[in-house]
């Protein structure tokens, strides 16, 4: 395959098309800074086992889409819950971090109806040091220590400030509900094998 060098593309008449320069294919190419960050991640995060009640795998071959499964933390609301989510990457991590979102219904002032997380805190102070495990304990964290002070669900906040008992009773049920869909999925695999 013939290369352009970068002088070359620069020099070349305006009549050529842009489009025409492409970076050579090679290893520093094929191996992408996402992909081997991630994929380190992925190992040591099974290497050196998760944190307590955090699981996640690769999803569907792609290896910026994580399903994760957290347990909720002992000693709060969410204590033996069973909530799923997914995590995905884009091409700029380490750089940016992944997103994150709950597929379980959550009953929570800083998860949103269609699962998102606010974590704005660890958005802003995101750097390339931090890890997918301190990611996923950072999104463990927020079920035990809501911030009323930026929620994304504000009926969940107003039960959480004004009505703590029907707050509790409303994050019971969803517990009950997420144990209930373990326990349908592990069935289902206890009678296909």
């Amino acid at each position: 395959m013939e290369t352009i060098m970068l002088q070359e593309y620069l020099d070349s008449s305006e009549e050529d098309d842009p489009q025409e320069y492409r970076p050579a294919k090679g290893k520093a190419n094929e191996n992408c800074v996402w992909k081997n960050r991630i994929l380190s991640d992925y190992s040591d995060f099974n290497k050196y086992g998760c944190p307590w009640g955090i699981s996640a795998q690769i999803m569907e071959n792609d290896v910026r889409l994580w399903a994760v499964q957290i347990m909720g933390p002992l000693g709060t609301k969410y204590e033996g819950g069973y909530f799923e989510g997914t995590l995905l990457f884009s091409d700029l991590y380490p750089y940016h971090p992944p997103n994150f979102k709950f597929t379980t219904s959550m009953f929570h002032p800083n998860i949103s109806k269609n699962g998102d997380v606010c974590v704005e805190q660890l958005y802003r102070m995101w750097s390339p040091a931090h890890t997918v495990w301190s990611f996923l304990v950072s999104i463990q964290f927020v079920l035990a220590d809501a911030n009323t002070d930026d929620v994304l669900n504000a009926t969940a906040a107003l039960y959480y400030k004004t009505d703590p008992e029907q707050f509790e009773d409303i994050v019971r049920e969803g517990i009950a509900e997420s144990r209930a869909a373990l326990e349908s999925t592990e069935n289902t695999f206890n009678n296909l094998g």
